[in-house]
């Protein structure tokens, strides 16, 4: 076929399909890996662990005298635990972490975002009792989760 403007232009549109393809299939993977991490998160948080699997550090004796039979050490209310989410858009005010693949996890209200900064990061009466963030283990989870969309969404064959 004789290379003519049209035949140039054609060429190109369909380069830029697919671009559009690749960059929509990337926005619809990222979103399930950030799905993916919330879980995670989540499931740590219930664990009482931090994002390399550390125990968090106990309850002071006294508090655990004052709060008896709570659920975990920062489940008193709930409303820790219930605020996390995946955080679009503006972020100010709110504590949140990079997760790599396109968008942040943190604390969506503002004002429990601030108990949550306490904990996260720990004060001069609290220890740092670390919720948020991805360790190796969810650097694995998010390369197989990743794989599998991949294949499954780009149609592409497992080798």
């Amino acid at each position: 076929m004789a290379d003519t403007p049209a035949v140039r232009g054609a060429a190109r549109l369909r380069q830029r399909l697919q671009r559009i393809r690749v960059g929509a299939a990337a926005i619809l993977v990222g979103n399930d890996l950030a799905e993916t991490l919330l879980r995670r998160i989540k499931a740590r948080f219930l664990a009482q662990v931090d994002p390399d699997y550390q125990p968090w550090a106990p309850l002071a004796a006294r508090t655990q005298r004052y709060r008896g039979r709570a659920k975990g050490i920062l489940y008193a209310s709930g409303r820790l635990y219930g605020s996390l989410g995946i955080i679009r858009g503006r972020h100010q005010g709110l504590l949140t972490t990079n997760t790599g693949v396109g968008a942040r996890i943190g604390v969506r209200d503002p004002e429990i975002a601030r108990y949550g900064r306490a904990h996260q990061f720990g004060t001069t009466h609290l220890p740092a009792r670390r919720f948020l963030g991805v360790g190796a283990r969810d650097v694995a989870s998010v390369d197989a989760v990743l794989r599998q969309l991949i294949i499954a969404k780009m149609g592409l064959r497992p080798r």
